[in-house]
């Protein structure tokens, strides 16, 4: 597969992975996650993509408003969330701690500040996989221009915020009774880095 193609699919599996974590669930995100392919994909995330996928296909509209709600519950509240999808959660106890400012600090450092209205504490997993998505399309379009050496700055960068942000919370979060008993998202921890 060319870099650029691979490089495009990263975005594209960034974007859906943002998404599932972002409001409201619908069925654009369910045709969206139905049609997405990883060709020459570890088995083990083909497997993961797969569960996912089937479990997607099956949802009726009506079904997909439970599964809204669901998530809401799980990662918003009402009180206190099941499964808070925050770095600073799962470190610190807390919403806001130290996590959030380093993540802040990141995106800014590679130009890309969240448009979240200031409402979305910048370490929620769904800014977090849209920064990684961010700088993915950023080494798309610079091996489109043939700009091997900003390709590389942006893995880089990729690689650094994935085992300097995500690594260091992500397993918490999916390892969380809450989280392990949510059926549909059972199949995206393996898409997740733990």
């Amino acid at each position: 597969m060319a870099m650029h193609e691979s490089l495009q699919r990263r975005t594209l599996l960034y974007a859906l992975l943002a998404r599932l974590y972002t409001y409201p669930l619908d069925e654009r995100l369910m045709e969206a996650l139905a049609a997405l392919r990883l060709d020459e994909a570890p088995a083990e995330l083909e497997e993961a993509l797969g569960q996912m996928q089937e479990v997607a296909a099956s949802f009726t509209p009506a079904e997909i408003e439970v599964l809204r709600v669901e998530a809401t519950r799980l990662f918003d509240g009402p009180g206190k969330p099941m499964a808070p999808p925050y770095a600073s959660f799962y470190l610190h106890g807390r919403l806001m701690g130290p996590p959030a400012a380093s993540a802040y600090r990141f995106y800014l450092a590679h130009s890309a500040l969240p448009n979240s209205d200031g409402r979305v504490a910048p370490d929620h997993l769904a800014l977090e996989l849209g920064f990684l998505r961010y700088l993915a399309a950023r080494a798309e379009r610079a091996a489109t221009k043939g700009r091997s050496d900003e390709v590389e700055e942006s893995l880089r960068a990729s690689r650094k915020f994935v085992e300097g942000h995500l690594l260091t919370w992500m397993s918490s979060l999916i390892k969380s009774d809450a989280f392990c008993d949510a059926d549909f998202l059972n199949g995206d921890e393996k898409f997740t880095p733990t």
